[in-house]
């Protein structure tokens, strides 16, 4: 039990270094290469469900989806933070928090302004298809930030690669089946394409 709680306590400081590391938003090149590894191991981390918890608790999901919102432009810290929001949206509350702090729309913008960048197209899917999963709330939102026009350009431009179709394709059906987009209405609008 000792030794547990040791382990505890390390790893959260270690969850507030990285934190404070990506709240700094400094842009000089080395400040930048630690944002981008602080992203990385916020996304490693949250791969365990205690440490993904945790991660919620002490506002990683405000913080990752203010970076990628600061840094909009780079296609890097962009590329890591969508990485760290994939993996921290498989929390269930971790996923309202994202929703919440306007993730959902962040993400869209990055998927419009990097839709060239396979890396960044799959990360923004996956973390779009966990915000989706059996959350009305971020369905709705995604709606309103007019995904499916967004989904279509994506689907198009990737239109052979599996890794962006299928976390696409599976956003789309939890739209869908969360009620907050009929398959009718889809095929009026002429999303046909994407079905």
């Amino acid at each position: 039990a000792y030794r547990s709680s040791e382990n505890m306590i390390k790893l959260g400081n270690c969850i507030e270094v990285l934190l404070e590391i990506i709240s700094s938003n400094t842009t000089d090149i080395s400040a930048y290469l630690r944002l981008k590894q602080a992203l990385i191991a916020v996304g490693t981390l949250a791969d365990h469900a205690e440490n993904n918890r945790q991660l919620g608790n002490r506002g990683a999901c405000e913080l990752v989806v203010r970076t990628m919102i600061n840094f909009k432009g780079s296609s890097i810290i962009v590329q890591w933070a969508c990485y760290a929001i994939s993996k921290l949206a498989r929390n269930d509350k971790n996923s309202d928090k994202i929703g919440a702090c306007n993730g959902s729309g962040a993400l869209l913008r990055a998927l419009q302004n990097h839709k060239e960048s396979d890396q960044i197209s799959e990360r923004v899917c996956k973390a779009l298809a966990y915000l989706t999963e059996n959350n009305t709330k971020n369905c709705h939102e995604l709606i309103g930030c007019d995904f499916c026009r967004v989904a279509l350009e994506v689907l198009t431009f990737h239109r052979e690669t599996v890794v962006i179709l299928e976390p696409a394709i599976n956003t789309l059906n939890n739209i869908i089946t969360c009620g907050a987009v009929s398959q009718e209405l889809l095929k009026r609008l002429g999303y046909v394409e994407i079905i």
